[in-house]
């Protein structure tokens, strides 16, 4: 892990973001309209939120793809701890959670697996915020 990681893993770990749990269904939907007027599948698909924090987006996006499968992951086990129990709060069951460095993604893992994949807030926290993922 660089020093730039670090530290912003350091940071995150003490003061998990966003920490309101307001979740708002806004965000699903804006997803979900986006992929419709794209003429993409929005039923039974492979999600993942890469960057997911504390959850609140991963529950909007549960919430509004609700026969897909959710894939969360984060780099600080404790938005993962957090983002976990809202789900269970939430009663959420296609949702998964994984901690995971992005920059250290093993793409063969995940190859030809998602249907979307979602980033908001990460890239700019990253030291190399050039990614080639092939998955």
């Amino acid at each position: 892990m660089d020093l730039i990681t670090a530290k912003v893993k350091d940071m995150y770990e003490k003061y998990p973001f966003p920490g309101n749990k307001m979740i708002n269904v806004a965000y699903g939907k804006w997803i979900r309209n986006d992929l419709q007027r794209r003429r993409l599948n929005v039923s039974n698909i492979n999600i993942l939120d890469a960057g997911c924090g504390s959850g609140e987006k991963v529950i909007s996006l549960a919430k509004v793809f609700p026969d897909s499968r959710i894939f969360e992951c984060d780099i600080f086990e404790g938005s993962i701890r957090q983002a976990k129990e809202l789900a269970r709060q939430e009663r959420n069951q296609n949702v998964n959670f994984e901690c995971l460095d992005l920059l250290n993604l093993d793409t063969e893992r995940y190859k030809d697996y998602f249907d979307v994949i979602i980033s908001w807030g990460v890239i700019h926290h990253l030291s190399d915020t050039i990614m080639t993922w092939i998955i």
